[in-house]
């Protein structure tokens, strides 16, 4: 069934006089357009943002004293110059909205030309190993009366922009978010105005995992030499890590910001310690009497304490952030550790109630619940980190446009169901919104892979080592880390350049499900993949990246009747065609 096209106005009556003081849409024509790549031709587009304007001044009480109770009769005030404005610079097309519309009774110029320059890769080339890149863009308003000169005094960088579709005729209130971006500056000239755009992960790219550091004062906030240091981050199952010395005197450890579910060994040069107390605090940690030769604990802030000074490096395995927040307990699997990197950790976080694609988040724990872990103790990004948490299972995220994150791995594309229908139709047959297949690159199939698993974060050689110390024991703490291998001969055979790849900190900690995923990724990529990048007449809003895609009657490279992939990026032009990426 064709998707209806409107025309923005009510029916003449009679011929040419309108009966309404609502003008509203009617049906013109329904195309040809069986696959529904149209549905959202005829809907008009809104835009809808929150940009700081510097020349607001805002005032607000003064902070109470002390803590709830104001000192004064009269409540001070304080102000400050700039806050952030909800405007509707402009739409698709002009109207203006009822009473009980958002915003009410307001006029919307026909501006926005709805032309949406826009683009996002999940991963480079034909590499699915690879880091994908942020959707960046350019959001086009036409001014040639200088009516929306004004936005030229708000800042544009890092503001909040939305893009609602809907029926031409219907409340605004009532149209559907497409698209949820942040604004990268804007740029003008007599004609119109060009708005920068970035997708929501840009935020990721751009904010500390958590950002906390130490003061340098003592106790708890580390000794003076400490002072600016990055805490460390520990989450999962995190083997012979170098926890951070915070007090010298004392001789007091941090292995993360966050509580921590367990200290299950600490060695001095490889010889282990025994364990003792936990404490609650770290002032009732420091106050302990901790016998020689065995350690204390303060698992409620990420510390341990040694009872006597070591005589080589001290080392230790730990099971991280046990923080439990809104009802979510300490994370220990990939799923679980991305959720809260993105919603739960630092000053820039998505919101976990709203911005999550909890489809896809289940389906990947579905498919990774095996045990991870990673120890972060310099800085790094949200992005960067959620890009460690990734890789190893050729895992991929995104935040999708309308605003939700997303994340998944890749599968082979022929044994998964398409939720994205792409046909390619006969010469002279129908209208055709699906063009020629390009390809940009291939990749060649693996003769090996290595997938690694409890990743030794502190490599000690035998001078660092305590005398009693095992030669197997040495050969563990001596080696950054331990590999699963798939290994297959066929293909060394018949590809003379296929390819050995090893990806190390892969987050396992344990061999079973390492050599599972070695094993699942020989079996993906012992052939040759390939990407295309396929012009399509469709939604450039469209909720396309990620999703498994079918193109059918082709009959050309290859592809038969029917081929499937996987959609891996889309870029969206100023012209008809949406360039969609696919991978298989």
């Amino acid at each position: 069934m064709a998707e209806p096209i409107y025309q923005y106005a009510a029916p003449p009556f009679a011929f040419g006089a309108i009966d309404d003081v609502v003008p509203f849409a009617f049906v013109i024509d329904t195309g040809v357009d069986a696959l529904g790549l149209g549905a959202h031709e005829g809907k008009a587009l809104l835009m809808v943002a929150a940009p700081l304007d510097p020349a607001a001044i805002v005032s607000t009480p003064a902070p109470p004293y002390p803590f709830g109770d104001v000192d004064s009769y009269s409540p001070l005030s304080f102000s400050w110059q700039g806050a952030t404005r909800t405007i509707y610079p402009a739409a698709t097309i002009g109207r203006s909205s009822l009473p009980g519309d958002t915003p009410a009774n307001t006029y919307v110029p026909a501006k926005l030309t709805g032309a949406i320059n826009f683009g996002v890769s999940l991963f480079s080339g034909a590499d699915p190993v690879t880091a994908g890149s942020t959707g960046i863009g350019v959001l086009e308003l036409t001014d040639p009366d200088g009516e929306l000169d004004y936005m030229m005094g708000y800042n544009w960088d890092n503001a909040p922009i939305y893009l609602r579709r809907g029926e031409p005729a219907a409340n605004f209130a009532d149209w559907e978010l497409v698209a949820s971006l942040t604004g990268a500056g804007i740029l003008a000239n007599p004609q119109k105005k060009e708005i920068r755009l970035r997708d929501q992960g840009w935020r990721l790219r751009n904010a500390e995992l958590h950002g906390l550091r130490y003061g340098g004062t003592g106790g708890s906030d580390g000794d003076a030499h400490l002072a600016g240091i990055i805490k460390p981050y520990c989450v999962g199952y995190v083997f012979n890590i170098t926890p951070v010395a915070i007090g010298a005197t004392l001789l007091c450890y941090q292995v993360s910001c966050s509580s921590i579910a367990a200290v299950t060994a600490v060695r001095d040069g490889g010889s282990p310690l025994s364990a003792g107390a936990d404490y609650t605090t770290y002032p009732l940690l420091a106050a302990a009497t901790v016998a020689p030769g065995t350690y204390a604990t303060c698992l409620a802030q990420g510390l341990f304490r040694l009872g006597s000074s070591p005589v080589n490096g001290v080392t230790c395995d730990v099971t991280g952030d046990a923080d439990v927040i809104d009802g979510q307990n300490g994370p220990t699997t990939r799923g679980q550790i991305a959720r809260r990197i993105v919603t739960r950790m630092g000053a820039v976080r998505l919101n976990d109630a709203t911005q999550i694609d909890f489809p896809a988040l289940a389906a990947f724990a579905s498919r990774q619940p095996a045990p991870v872990g990673w120890y972060w103790n310099a800085p790094i990004n949200k992005a960067d980190a959620l890009y460690e948490v990734m890789r190893g299972c050729l895992g991929w995220w995104c935040v999708r446009l309308n605003g939700l994150f997303s994340l998944g791995q890749i599968e082979d594309p022929a044994l998964v169901s398409p939720t994205l229908i792409l046909s390619f139709p006969a010469a002279g047959v129908g209208e055709r919104r699906v063009g020629e297949p390009q390809m940009t690159d291939w990749l060649p199939p693996r003769r090996a892979t290595y997938i690694g698993f409890r990743q030794n974060y502190t490599v000690q050689g035998q001078s660092q080592l305590a005398t009693g110390v095992s030669q197997a024991d040495a050969a563990i703490y001596g080696a950054p880390v331990r590999f699963s291998t798939a290994f297959d001969q066929w293909t060394a055979n018949a590809y003379p350049g296929a390819v050995v790849v090893y990806i190390a900190n892969t987050g396992y900690r344990d061999q079973a499900d390492s050599d599972a995923e070695a094993a699942r990724q020989a079996r993906l990529l012992m052939v040759p993949r390939y990407r295309y990048s396929v012009p399509v007449v469709m939604d450039p809003l469209a909720d396309a990246v990620g999703r498994n895609t079918r193109i059918d009657n082709f009959n050309r490279l290859g592809f038969g009747a029917a081929r499937q992939f996987w959609c891996c990026g889309v870029n969206a032009t100023a012209g008809p065609y949406l360039q969609v990426d696919v991978w298989g």
